[in-house]
């Protein structure tokens, strides 16, 4: 049931069971845009008028995660301990349980640890970025006068 205009009443069956409605002589598909207080339909699609920030990342500039080579380098050492860990429990000794150890945990490390390498990496290339950018400016301030 709609009032002359086409818009749903608040008591129509129709509304209440989720189905759209057009007005009387309308050709276009239903989008149920007609009433106010309906709820978004949430197709989780993002909005276009919204900014490219709240969007998505820019994938050009992932964020700096903080402590990352720390974060990094205590996982590469767990790796190492519990891979010697369970070759001592086999029954490795001595030189080859360190030898081996070594070999498997930075083989497995290399697969199981790639995003925080990555991660690493990025900060480590933003602090040196940020260096060489304070180094610029600092040697432009210290530049005698010509």
């Amino acid at each position: 049931m709609s009032d002359p205009t086409g818009t749903p009443r608040p008591d129509d069956p129709q509304r209440e069971a989720g189905a759209a409605t057009t007005p009387a002589g309308a050709t276009g598909p239903a989008t149920g845009a007609t009433d106010p207080t309906a709820a978004p339909t949430g197709t989780g699609a993002p909005d276009p008028a919204a900014s490219p920030a709240t969007n998505a990342p820019d994938a050009a500039a992932p964020a700096v995660v903080p402590h990352a080579g720390l974060r990094y380098g205590v996982l590469r050492i767990a790796m190492l301990v519990t891979v010697g860990g369970l070759l001592y429990l086999v029954g490795m000794r001595g030189w080859l349980l360190l030898f081996t150890a070594v070999l498997v945990s930075a083989v497995l490390s290399f697969f199981v640890f790639m995003r925080q390498r990555e991660a690493a990496a990025r900060n480590l290339e933003a602090a040196i970025e940020a260096r060489r950018h304070h180094g610029h400016e600092a040697a432009g301030n210290d530049a005698p006068a010509a």
